[in-house]
């Protein structure tokens, strides 16, 4: 891909940051946003539980405007677990807002700084277990620049779980991602990477087939009164062939 049309996917990226756009989504939007939120919750819950650890340091890397980033500790606080959560994104603009968002509802152990997937330094290690987060992020991102981004991780932290949300092939946004992504290539993108594969799923219902006509009642349902309710049972856990999403799970090994 020529340099300049890489520009222009950052471009259209950062221009989503001129508000904080994840904390004003419509009813329907935010509903989506919140249950792959919990999701995830619920996913590095299991993890800490299963490694009986009570202290976890999540890496957000990609983190945007932060809102995806509050609802994660929040969650993770309230299941009872010794929280601190890092975001970083390459935005300054989306830094911004995290920490403006944020100030009132967090304390110290929600930080922000700006910094890109592929060139960023971390705190060391603390004795958490640390589970790094790429929501939504691997789709903006070359496989030069992914698998960059995951040799830094490896090089600061010795085993780190990593858990990624990308669009499939089914959910394409072609003016800003680079790639749209199938079950077999995030194991691929996990497993060249040096990460075990833990956990390959799929989230939110949207056959391809069925792309157009989902958009189009997702628009309509969006902010109306009472009916964006209608799309509440869409947004759990699918097959990867029918979802919008595709989620994976890794530990790094050594």
């Amino acid at each position: 891909m020529q340099q300049e049309d890489l520009e222009e996917k950052l471009r259209l990226q950062e221009a989503e940051y001129k508000v904080p756009t994840h904390w004003q989504l419509g009813r329907a939007d935010d509903l989506r946003y919140r249950r792959l939120s919990q999701l995830l919750a619920r996913k590095m819950t299991k993890i800490l539980r299963d490694a009986g650890s009570g202290k976890v340091r999540v890496i957000d890397v990609g983190c945007g405007d932060g809102a995806g980033t509050y609802q994660l500790w929040e969650s993770l606080r309230a299941a009872g677990f010794d929280t601190i959560v890092d975001g970083h994104d390459y935005s300054e603009r989306a830094i911004a807002w995290s920490r403006e968002k944020t100030a009132p509802l967090a304390d110290e152990t929600l930080r922000f700084t700006v910094g890109p997937a592929e060139d960023t330094s971390y705190d060391p290690e603390d004795g958490r277990t640390v589970i790094v987060l790429l929501r939504e992020v691997i789709e903006h991102l070359t496989e030069e620049q992914i698998d960059a981004a995951f040799g830094v991780l490896r090089e600061h932290f010795a085993n780190p779980y990593l858990l990624l949300t990308t669009p499939t092939v089914n959910s394409p946004v072609e003016p800003k991602h680079l790639r749209h992504y199938t079950a077999d290539t995030v194991r691929d993108t996990l497993e060249r990477n040096s990460f075990t594969v833990i956990e390959v799923n799929g989230f939110g219902f949207r056959p391809k087939s069925l792309f157009k006509p989902l958009v189009w009642l997702k628009t309509k349902l969006n902010r109306r009164k009472l009916l964006w309710r209608l799309t509440a049972p869409l947004w759990r856990a699918y097959p990867v062939s029918l979802s919008m999403t595709v989620y994976g799970i890794g530990r790094a090994s050594r």
